[in-house]
């Protein structure tokens, strides 16, 4: 209420405080105290950050308050501040609303959004000094005091320095990235530094590294196994046909030489079966090795001869094998090779094929002086292969049988 008084004889108006004055002062200074724990709230969740509108809202929210308690110690007299304080306090909300974009709602959902990925986000000026960190990069950094920029440099950014292709920090593994930043003139105005966690990843790797290595290890002891398995059984082979080579030199009786060739082609065929075995070890293993040498190309072809024959009549097939007679005697190259995969092919051709017949064609063509193509064909009367599962022929363990 307003009440005039006399004072050194002039009349003053005086306004004397009522209930409403005191409902103002008290709800003004309760919206202060609020805000101000608010605001304190915030720079906690955001500490270490360089945040200097949380600090100006601060002032603005206690101003009121400060003036309050000034006047309840009689520092302004008879005169009551709470005027100024709020013309104070709308100043200081008008410069932070414009000069920090205080209700930009984008740029407070980036804020928010960045504050919680999962992956640690350090910003740093052109100076080296951290001007903005989310709360993960907290998490993985816990013990920083974000405020020293030297107890920064020294446990983070030399740490990462050292762990360039990745890091583990309690049983988590992270790996980070650094870009420079710059401003709209195109000049440097800082660094971002991403740190992200891998662990998922990184344990699938790893687990397939040793998945791997424990298929190779596997691999090997198979193929070291199959190798002195075939060394083992091709010994006692070669006995057997060298035994049985001598039947065939000194015993006279037909019926026993019929035998001893049958003996001699079979023990042939299980030895050629055994050297594939080994070949196959030693492709497995980066063994192979192509062996160059002349050989006798008729000899050869006899010799397929006389390992396919038995083969051949055991299901009542005819062999036949037409050879140019251009051909030149003597050839150079791997003998045993060559031969493999014509037996090979001939082997496939006489188990499919049920009844006619299996033809083995060689054939040349000059290359040049010293050296010629040579062309096998093994064409045979059997089911023969369909036409859309030629483009797999030779592919590795692919069958092409028909059901």
């Amino acid at each position: 209420k307003v009440e005039r008084v006399v004072q050194n004889g002039n009349y003053l108006w005086s306004i004397v405080p009522g209930p409403v004055y005191y409902w103002w002062g008290a709800t003004t200074m309760i919206l202060g105290l609020l805000i101000s724990f608010i605001v304190l709230q915030s720079a906690l969740e955001h500490r270490g950050e360089k945040r200097p509108e949380l600090f100006l809202l601060c002032l603005a929210s206690l101003n009121p308050i400060c003036l309050w308690l000034f006047r309840v110690a009689g520092v302004f007299g008879y005169y009551d501040p709470y005027p100024m304080s709020m013309v104070i306090t709308e100043c200081f909300l008008v410069f932070v609303m414009y000069k920090y974009r205080l209700f930009d709602t984008v740029k407070t959902a980036k804020d928010r959004v960045i504050d919680n990925i999962r992956e640690g986000i350090l910003v740093t000026d052109h100076t080296g000094e951290v001007i903005y960190l989310n709360r993960e990069i907290s998490r993985i950094f816990p013990e920083v005091d974000w405020k020293e920029k030297q107890e920064i440099e020294e446990t983070v950014f030399a740490f990462l320095e050292q762990h360039q292709e990745g890091f583990t920090v309690r049983d988590k593994y992270y790996q980070w990235e650094a870009g420079e930043i710059f401003d709209d003139n195109h000049r440097r105005a800082g660094v971002l530094y991403r740190i992200s966690d891998r662990t998922e990843g990184h344990l699938y790797t790893r687990q397939l590294i040793s998945l791997k290595e424990e298929a190779e290890r596997a691999n090997t002891a198979k193929s070291v196994f199959l190798a002195h398995m075939s060394h083992e059984i091709r010994t006692p082979i070669n006995a057997v046909l060298g035994m049985n080579e001598m039947i065939l030199r000194e015993n006279c009786s037909d019926s026993i030489k019929d035998y001893a060739l049958n003996i001699q082609n079979a023990g042939k065929i299980l030895l050629s079966i055994i050297n594939d075995i080994l070949d196959m070890s030693k492709i497995e293993s980066g063994q192979i090795e192509i062996v160059e040498k002349n050989y006798h190309l008729g000899k050869m072809l006899i010799d397929i001869e006389n390992m396919m024959t038995m083969r051949a009549e055991e299901g009542s097939l005819a062999l036949h094998i037409q050879a140019d007679p251009m051909l030149p005697e003597m050839l150079y190259g791997d003998e045993q090779r060559i031969k493999q995969c014509i037996i090979n092919f001939l082997t496939n051709s006489i188990k499919y094929t049920r009844e006619g017949q299996v033809t083995l064609k060689v054939d040349f063509t000059d290359k040049d002086k010293d050296n010629i193509d040579l062309q096998i064909t093994v064409e045979d009367t059997g089911i023969g292969i369909e036409e859309d599962k030629l483009s797999v022929l030779f592919d590795p363990f692919v069958r092409l049988d028909r059901s």
